[in-house]
């Protein structure tokens, strides 16, 4: 389940919800739109999004007096992510989920993927980009052999196009993997103008095609 926040248009989030077809029931008090085993609850600047037996847990969970919506690991989490971030995720990630994401791939990293138990996310964008994830993994081991995977590919890439396409390299060197025991961090910090430029030149090449 997610939980979404921010300036929210209630009225128009339920609106284009039943557009959609999705159906209307009550529950707790609260409008629930289903759409087959997902669902949506429009709160005041909150958005509850997700499979249908999670988003009526935290529906219940709201209606305890002096309830805390989230865990308290969780929130922690989300209270380590710096002001100014526009975009942040918390979360876990059970390996289930990977399926239902439609996460696919060789089958060796797939299952290096399914020691992935929780993440966070956050990105701000000013004159640039920048973005950091974490990933926190079941052992120190399987985070090392997802983390030399990534360096290997993004080295593999990088000797790619160092002749042919000098903005994709720098691009590529903008991205940084390290880890620290269970834990995989992303770097990514990119130039606006860089990206417009390579955003220009893809733009170019359709236009030739």
């Amino acid at each position: 389940m997610f939980i979404v926040q921010g300036r929210i248009d209630k009225f128009k989030v339920q609106q284009s919800l039943k557009d959609n077809s999705a159906r209307q029931e009550a529950y707790l008090g609260q409008a629930l739109y289903r759409s087959g085993t997902d669902a949506v609850v429009v709160l005041d600047k909150v958005l509850l999004v997700g499979q249908l037996n999670a988003v009526k847990k935290a529906v219940d969970t709201l209606q305890i007096p002096g309830s805390r919506p989230l865990r308290a690991d969780l929130m922690a989490a989300i209270q380590a992510i710096p002001a100014g971030n526009q975009i942040w995720a918390v979360g876990d990630l059970p390996v289930d989920d990977l399926d239902a994401l439609g996460v696919r791939g060789p089958a060796p990293a797939t299952e290096m993927l399914k020691t992935l138990q929780s993440g966070t996310y956050q990105m701000r964008v000013d004159t640039g980009v920048h973005a950091l994830a974490t990933g926190n993994f079941a052992d120190i081991d399987s985070a090392k052999k997802v983390g030399d995977l990534a360096r290997g590919i993004l080295a593999l890439a990088r000797t790619q196009v160092a002749k042919q396409q000098p903005d994709m390299t720098r691009l590529l060197d903008g991205i940084q993997v390290s880890n620290n025991g269970r834990i995989l961090t992303l770097r990514i910090e990119e130039s606006g103008d860089l990206l417009k430029r390579l955003g220009d030149l893809r733009m170019i090449g359709k236009t030739l095609q």
